[in-house]
């Protein structure tokens, strides 16, 4: 019941009379409920004091102010995404559409960083795609040497084909095979056993000469004949 040029911080003048502003509301105008500052704790959307901004808004200099299109929420400024939308990936404080290279989608809507050695990876962070740091991929891993077995093909440990042991040039060019298989020279390749009628001969399969139909130990050596 005192006379005051104007009303005090929580109020707002009707009809010449101070009237308190709606609860959480600091400061208010025109009506009680129409604030435009709100208590600690409490964010003003549009004109209302709420404890948390509506999807698509984030607390930007304690008032809820739109995101950018693709986040759901985000803080600091419009640009600093919190979560994103249907269909975008959080990289960092960004929304992007795929994670980029040297990340992965973790399926929680976030890109996560690749391990040291992995230029791109999927799934986990050690499940390497390709690699970095002149590595090479063998079996989603990055290390310095091939193992037995394989061949490095534009940084990429290939297995060697069929029966070879080691291989060089392509995975199909053997160097040496398998226990149990003879290596063939005239095409770099490990036979089990020769064809009927042919007999394994300095490196390669040769035919048996006249008149054996089948040889052993070299060409003339019989098991059968014509």
């Amino acid at each position: 019941n005192k006379c005051k040029e104007k009303c005090s911080d929580g109020y707002v003048e009707i009809n010449k009379k101070c009237e308190r502003c709606a609860s959480k509301c600091t400061k208010c105008e025109e009506i009680p409920t129409k604030c435009t500052s709100c208590e600690p704790d409490y964010i003003l959307s549009n004109n209302q004091c709420v404890n948390e901004c509506p999807p698509g808004y984030g607390a930007i200099e304690n008032e809820c102010k739109e995101c950018n299109p693709s986040c759901s929420s985000c803080h600091g400024t419009s640009e600093q995404c919190d979560k994103c939308k249907t269909g975008y990936l959080l990289h960092g404080t960004t929304c992007v559409d795929e994670c980029p290279p040297g990340y992965y989608d973790n399926d929680t809507g976030k890109c996560l960083s690749c391990s040291t050695n992995c230029a791109t990876c999927i799934t986990t962070a050690d499940t390497c795609t390709s690699c970095k740091n002149g590595l090479n991929l063998n079996d989603h891993k990055c290390t310095d040497n091939c193992p037995s077995g394989t061949i490095i093909i534009n940084g990429i440990c290939e297995k060697c084909t069929s029966n070879c042991a080691t291989c060089s040039d392509s995975v199909s060019k053997c160097d040496t095979c398998l226990d149990g298989f003879e290596f063939n020279k005239d095409d770099n390749t490990c036979l089990s056993q020769c064809e009927k009628g042919n007999v394994f001969v300095d490196g390669s399969c040769k035919p048996c000469n006249d008149p054996c139909s089948e040889c052993i130990i070299d060409q003339n050596t019989c098991t059968s004949c014509t």
